[in-house]
């Protein structure tokens, strides 16, 4: 697939840290707030994503939550 070519800014990543591990229920991460971005993705069941104030969602294995940086945040398995 080729790239939009009408974005008002190229699209960089970089890694700011973090790990890539096995979690096991029960997981919980505690309110927080990060100074980058953060890209998760269960593998395997579901996670439930809370955002400040907001209702909680539910992210299911196979889809990806990004929690823009400054957000604050926190999930659980």
């Amino acid at each position: 697939m080729a790239a939009p070519v009408n974005l008002p800014v190229p699209i960089r990543f970089s890694y700011e840290g973090g790990a890539r591990g096995e979690r096991r229920h029960p997981f919980r991460i505690d309110p927080r707030q990060l100074p980058h971005t953060l890209i998760e993705s269960p593998e395997g069941g579901s996670w439930v994503l809370q955002i400040e104030d907001r209702p909680p969602v539910t992210v299911h294995s196979g889809e990806v939550m990004v929690i823009p940086r400054g957000v604050r945040h926190q999930f659980h398995m």
